[in-house]
């Protein structure tokens, strides 16, 4: 099994949806190729943090149980879901009512979860897309779209792809090595972002123009992930990793000495 066979399937694993053959060939895979271990690491590290964040809800079991029942009319119930001649004559006997009731529950099971979304304290919409971004470049392995440990060479590449000029910066690359730099979207606009490792760690630090004057280091976190942001001489700084929040810091204060 390749990389790209076994990549599509990593969720279904996770989700214990694959047959034994077939969840044992990607066990197999992931277990002779680091890049795959990494993946799904990360996808399983990505789904507790989902299930612990506030944002997660479960449907209790009586309103699963209505929505089952209301997509499942009692004439079709017993019907064998692989005879696609049955399962055809199931839809066909469904009653437009009865998918109008299961359409309007599950409206209002996804409204309901937005509205708790967007009414959680402290909520930061720049920090949702950040650690968007950090969780996409860590998933779709594209890290860099320059990869080098040398500033010199990472700081030029930004040369004429953005609009402003990012501070390059490698003050301990014995701890935290400078590894690259890409493109990357939040806020509206395109910005940079620097990529450092420690130990098997990466650090996303997103830096961007800000009209705020300078504020000191802060530390919050978002979908399981530790934040450190602060600004000064004009840019905003965002470190975003899943090291503790001790070596996160530490790192945010290197960096911010540096400049």
């Amino acid at each position: 099994m390749t990389c790209n066979e076994a990549r599509p399937l990593i969720d279904a694993l996770n989700d214990h949806e694959l047959d034994a053959a077939r969840a044992l060939d990607v066990e197999q895979h992931v277990l002779n190729c680091p890049a795959c271990t990494a993946f799904i690491e990360t996808s399983r590290a990505l789904r507790t943090a989902i299930r612990s964040s506030e944002a997660y809800y479960r449907a209790p079991d009586h309103l699963r149980d209505r929505i089952a029942e209301a997509i499942t009319p009692a004439r079709t119930r017993h019907l064998h879901w692989l005879d696609p001649e049955r399962s055809i004559a199931r839809w066909q006997t469904m009653s437009w009512k009865t998918l109008a009731i299961a359409a309007s529950v599950g409206f209002f099971v996804l409204l309901a979860w937005n509205v708790s979304i967007l009414s959680r304290p402290g909520r930061n919409d720049l920090a949702d897309e950040l650690v968007a971004d950090h969780v996409r470049s860590l998933m779709a392995s594209h890290l860099t779209d320059v990869a080098s440990s040398d500033r010199h060479t990472v700081k030029p590449w930004f040369t004429g792809k953005l609009d402003y000029s990012p501070p390059v910066l490698d003050p301990a690359p014995d701890e935290f090595p400078l590894i690259g730099g890409r493109l990357d979207y939040a806020n509206g606009r395109e910005i940079a972002a620097l990529v450092y490792k420690h130990r098997n760690h990466y650090i996303n630090l997103f830096v961007m123009p800000s009209r705020e004057g300078a504020e000191a280091i802060s530390e919050s976190g978002e979908r399981g992930f530790n934040i450190v942001r602060w600004s000064k001489s004009g840019m905003a700084y965002w470190a975003i990793s899943d090291v503790d929040a001790a070596t996160l810091h530490k790192f945010a204060e290197l960096i911010d000495h540096a400049t």
